[in-house]
């Protein structure tokens, strides 16, 4: 838990889509540019994971290994982007800042499945909602402490030293969450179970086809990727609201309102995961799609500091339904015993569609402005509640 919050702090001084837009848009990055931060958020962060299991081999070693590519692979390209956001100008800076950052989440996809999985390994099905949702709770609750504190940094330096220092923070911040994972009792490391064979492409390949066979696991992903293509607009938001038709806030005010992002998640992560453990975790699912509704019709419809707050929020909710809801169903509805595999072709889906959505979403902005883009998200995003209502069973209850 103490991990995970301070890994909750460490993102929410440069959450992507408020703090990395703004960076961006600083230094004049286009509409698909900045289109291109949910791609990298999505794609980035999925895609990369088939490579998982090929690197983290051992099961004994495996806390450590992840640890040590936390620090090597992925924490220093934090530091890459603070270097960049301080000293750096010219046509360059919006291109390499991308690449860092997809250099980061790209890094940190490759080790979610395995991480993932190692997290299941710790804890019993019974309990596992409520104790991801302890950790992820946490993670968001103090958040909320470094959205604030990065608004009220913004306020106080001049831009765009601010992001330089965000980012240090950020990286430096990095380093003690992911040490304290040192700490966890881990039972594999020191079990006398054999290690698994390497895998081989061939092994992942039957996985995935076995995984797919499932009618009920295809049509959670089919919602999955509706839900993911009707929210990929997230940097949009902060332009929309920094822009007159909005409101016209400051960047230091949309950074500070992102704090009821971080709200709904924390909220989403302890509720969602307890109705989990007891109901079965597609009410989850459901609730933040609803969330996800509420959050682009206040979008719509609610300019100023209450519209970003409200959105935020539903926005927080959604995500939290994802890390709970969705991971805990892709856990359950594994039908083979290669579960790293199965959460990898789960998250390849989701993947494809959050590398294509945004940008086009940046051409739609670019030719015809935030409204229709916001409005077609709706539309896909009906289209996905009902679809879940109507196709998605409960893996603890669904017939094969």
């Amino acid at each position: 838990v103490i991990g995970e919050a301070l890994w909750g702090l460490q993102a929410n001084l440069i959450v992507s889509g408020t703090v990395l837009a703004l960076l961006l848009q600083h230094f004049g990055a286009s509409a698909t540019a900045i289109g291109a931060i949910v791609a990298i958020d999505m794609g980035c962060g999925l895609l990369p994971q088939v490579f998982g299991p090929f690197i983290f081999i051992s099961n004994r070693h495996r806390k450590r290994q992840m640890v040590v590519w936390h620090f090597v692979a992925m924490i220093p390209f934090l530091g890459v982007i603070a270097g960049i956001a301080h000293f750096g100008h010219g046509a360059w800076v919006v291109p390499a800042i991308l690449v860092s950052w997809a250099c980061f989440v790209g890094a940190i996809g490759l080790v979610v499945p395995v991480w993932i999985d190692w997290l299941a390994r710790l804890f019993d099905k019974d309990v596992r909602g409520t104790l991801m949702g302890l950790g992820w709770g946490a993670s968001a609750g103090l958040g909320i402490v470094g959205a604030l504190f990065a608004s009220w940094l913004m306020h106080l330096l001049p831009e765009p030293q601010v992001f330089g220092v965000l980012y240090a923070l950020a990286a430096v911040l990095a380093y003690v969450s992911i040490g304290i994972f040192l700490f966890i009792d881990d039972p594999a490391a020191t079990s006398d179970a054999p290690e698994p064979p390497r895998p081989r492409p061939s092994d992942l390949l039957v996985s995935f086809r076995a995984s797919l066979a499932e009618k009920n696991f295809r049509s959670l992903l089919v919602g999955r990727a509706l839900a993911s293509a009707g929210f990929a607009i997230a940097p949009f938001i902060a332009l929309h609201y920094a822009s007159t038709a909005g409101g016209g806030l400051s960047g230091a005010s949309i950074v500070a309102a992102g704090a009821a992002g971080t709200l709904g998640t924390a909220i989403g992560c302890l509720t969602l995961g307890r109705l989990g453990d007891r109901r079965g975790h597609r009410p989850g699912v459901l609730i933040g799609l609803y969330a996800q509704i509420a959050a682009l019709i206040c979008l719509l419809l609610i300019p100023g500091m209450l519209g970003i707050l409200l959105v935020f929020l539903g926005a927080g909710i959604s995500g939290a339904s994802v890390v709970i809801a969705h991971n805990n169903m892709l856990l359950e509805s594994c039908p083979h015993d290669d579960r790293v595999a199965h959460i990898i072709v789960g998250n390849l889906v989701a993947g494809a569609v959050g590398l294509l959505v945004p940008l086009v979403s940046g051409t739609v902005v670019d030719q015809w402005g935030y409204m229709p883009l916001f409005t077609g998200s709706l539309v896909i995003s009906l289209a996905g509640l009902f679809w879940v209502l109507l196709r998605v069973q409960d893996p603890r209850t669904a017939s094969r």
